[in-house]
């Protein structure tokens, strides 16, 4: 559906979008991540006709759209402060982009009570309340409500949830990934919160200084990270120097500080013999060992933790000086500590 190729933009001397290149296709929630500053927001705003491109073309169904003007596009877009308009009540903000349609009173009024309802909302108890009436929550159920009246083809959201309390931003969150894939619609989503976009996104574009630092599934990014970067961004802080010593039976057998560590095999293309590589043990990774057999044996001293409910948090430092970070959900917890890294659990790079 949606196709952006070569995109390139600076202000000034700062080159802040290069080279961005990816695509959405229809019915897909597509979210845009990475830290502030990165240029996603005014690579969504370039998508919506608000800013010009420097290079690089954005095409709707093949076709290019970088001439037609904003309110033409038919696309919906929801601002992290809403930008709700304070003078109007909540039906006239819902109203405001159907008003634009030409749509008689009649279709207004039964389309902003559908959209209200949509979200949540019921018509005769909200319709004419001011907006300074409303909670954070409900402001944000609103602007997702005026967002989606003018039935758009692309659904945009910069960072509409940034402004709200964690268990608030939680549950919207769920509500938010529920409704659009029960409407059907494509849309393109801003976070600079991995947690958000994981529960939102069936593919997540992570940029970072401007550019495209890997595309994929939210399982994707978190079991096969493609460079330190990645790993760091997403939390993946147990990150070791190693090389390649062969590959067996579905494992590549990597050369550590920690000793021989098996990873099993599941990317492709399979690293080289020999190769250098960065070795990504996720905190999920550590388990008793439960048979004599058991791979990946190590045993450290446990320096710190903290309690994560069905989990510890933990840090142990290897004979080798090497500290890792570990969720240990076994209820005993020694020290030192003898556990196994499981090899499904951990990735090279």
């Amino acid at each position: 559906m949606l196709q952006l190729q070569h995109i390139s933009k600076a202000y000034a001397q700062t080159r802040v979008l290069q080279n961005v290149n990816f695509e959405v296709a229809q019915g897909e929630i597509v979210c845009l991540l990475g830290p502030s500053g990165c240029g996603k927001s005014t690579l969504l705003r370039i998508i919506a006709g608000l800013e010009s491109q420097d290079g690089g073309q954005v095409r709707l169904n093949g076709e290019p759209i970088d001439p037609v003007p904003t309110h033409l596009r038919g696309f919906g877009f929801m601002f992290q402060d809403f930008a709700l308009f304070p003078h109007r009540t909540v039906a006239q903000n819902v109203a405001f982009g159907l008003r634009m349609q030409h749509l008689s009173a009649h279709e207004i009024d039964e389309r902003v009570a559908s959209q209200l309802r949509l979200v949540g909302l019921d018509a005769a108890k909200y319709g004419s309340r001011a907006i300074d009436q409303l909670s954070g929550g409900e402001r944000q159920r609103v602007a997702l409500a005026r967002s989606l009246a003018p039935q758009p083809r692309l659904l945009m959201l910069d960072e509409p949830l940034g402004s709200l309390d964690r268990a608030l931003r939680e549950q919207l969150t769920d509500e938010l990934h529920e409704l659009i894939k029960r409407l059907g619609l494509t849309a393109l989503y801003v976070t600079h919160d991995q947690a958000e976009a994981f529960a939102l996104a069936d593919r997540i574009v992570l940029m970072n200084s401007g550019q495209v630092a890997q595309i994929g599934t939210p399982a994707q990014l978190y079991r096969q990270p493609a460079s330190l970067f990645v790993a760091r961004f997403l939390g993946l802080n147990n990150v070791i120097a190693g090389r390649v010593l062969g590959h067996a039976h579905g494992f590549v057998q990597v050369e550590t500080v920690l000793g021989v560590i098996e990873v099993a095999a599941d990317f492709t293309p399979l690293p080289a013999l020999g190769a250098a590589v960065q070795l990504v043990i996720r905190p999920e990774a550590a388990c008793p060992c439960d048979t004599v057999q058991a791979q990946n044996v190590l045993i450290a001293e446990v320096t710190q933790r903290s309690f994560r409910g069905a989990t510890q948090r933990i840090q142990v430092r290897h004979a080798s000086g090497q500290m890792l970070t570990l969720d240990w959900a076994a209820t005993a917890l020694p020290n030192p500590l003898r556990f196994c890294l499981r090899p499904d659990a951990m990735s090279v790079m």
